[in-house]
């Protein structure tokens, strides 16, 4: 009886015991031992909405249930999650529980997430295809020459029926998942227009052009490189439809050397109704005209927004 209790504890233990499901990730990540010195770096080999489990070339003793904080980037978009040691399989890999993690946050974790899954899930189907392939060859030529063979599209179809673990076969263009074609809460929309990023710490002002904006964030191109890294305070300033905004926030992907995601922090109520009276003309104006026609409209917009300030 006791034998069996045991067993019935231990069991979930050797197959999944997280509440959610993991994916495979191959990123570089940092680790930070809060309480302690120094930063690790290492690799994340897999993630899920609870957690992750860590790889670092070098052995790490760290026991269970040390508080750590883990930095990463992922598809675009940085993470910088507290969390506890949870158990290690050797000394150089170890698993991560995630702790206090914002709802916001957590929702763009998970958006994340079903991205990876579905590129995971396209990177094993052709191996499901080959192994199918495989599975008919050989029953093929294991099929003496006396015996009558049925059609290959009648093995195809048995084929088919197989349990394979991987998947099924995709079809010639797998459908993308809502996240992988926008993971922000809020959606975005195309504008062209002038901007400056006030970098907050050193009151540098970069001047730069806004490609998209949405009610969380906008992507700009600075003229100048952008070299300062993510989580850097700024300020974006710019003019659309006639009214001024200025709006605080962090850099949060850097995209390439001009170009960063920027996340809105610390909106106050009217700024936001502002920001969303703007968002749903521009919505408006996108069904009616279409993007192109859109950013047409921007471009003149812009030019007499310049034109009226300099008459001020």
């Amino acid at each position: 009886m006791d034998a069996q209790e045991n067993g019935s504890i231990r069991e979930p233990v050797g197959s999944e015991r997280r509440a959610f499901p993991r994916h495979s990730v191959d990123c570089p990540a940092t680790i930070t031992l809060l309480g302690g010195v120094g930063k690790i770096a290492g690799r994340m080999v897999d993630l899920s909405r609870g957690g992750c489990r860590l790889a670092t070339p070098e052995r790490m003793l760290v026991g269970i249930l040390a508080r750590v904080e883990v930095q990463f980037q992922l598809r675009g978009l940085a993470f910088r999650i507290v969390g506890v040691t949870a158990g290690t399989r050797t000394g150089k890999s170890f698993a991560v529980r995630f702790l206090d993690l914002p709802r916001r946050r957590e929702e763009e974790l998970a958006e994340v997430l079903a991205e990876v899954a579905a590129k995971n899930q396209a990177v094993e189907a052709p191996a499901t295809v080959s192994r199918a392939e495989e599975v008919i060859a050989v029953a093929a030529r294991a099929v003496p020459d006396s015996v009558e063979v049925l059609p290959r599209t009648m093995v195809e179809e048995a084929v088919s029926t197989l349990s394979i673990p991987t998947g099924s076969a995709p079809s010639a263009s797998p459908p993308a998942s809502k996240a992988a074609v926008d993971r922000r809460s809020s959606s975005r929309h195309a504008v062209d227009t002038r901007a400056n990023l006030i970098l907050v710490k050193g009151a540098i002002r970069m001047a730069g052009q806004i490609l998209n904006l949405s009610l969380g964030g906008c992507r700009v191109r600075t003229d100048e490189r952008f070299s300062v890294g993510i989580y850097t305070r700024v300020e974006a300033e710019f003019y659309l439809h006639g009214l001024p905004f200025r709006v605080g926030g962090v850099s949060q992907a850097i995209l390439d050397k001009n170009t960063v995601g920027i996340r809105f922090l610390d909106m106050s109520d009217r700024r936001r109704d502002q920001l969303t009276e703007l968002m749903a003309e521009i919505a408006e104006a996108e069904a009616n005209h279409g993007t192109g026609a859109v950013g047409e409209l921007h471009g003149a917009a812009e030019r007499a927004d310049s034109d009226s300030r300099e008459m001020l």
